[in-house]
């Protein structure tokens, strides 16, 4: 009995993602307390 394809049987040299599932303080980006709403709320969607 075969086992079941998974995705290593149809792309076997998959790149390495497991890096960017890591969630240290010193990786995010933008300061704690980063309003989205607020700098969305800015943005010009008609330009």
């Amino acid at each position: 009995m075969a086992r079941p394809r998974g995705n290593r049987d149809w792309w076997p040299n998959q790149v390495d993602l497991s890096v960017l599932r890591t969630n240290q303080p010193g990786t995010a980006p933008l300061p704690d307390g980063f309003d989205y709403a607020a700098e969305f709320a800015k943005l010009d969607l008609e330009a």
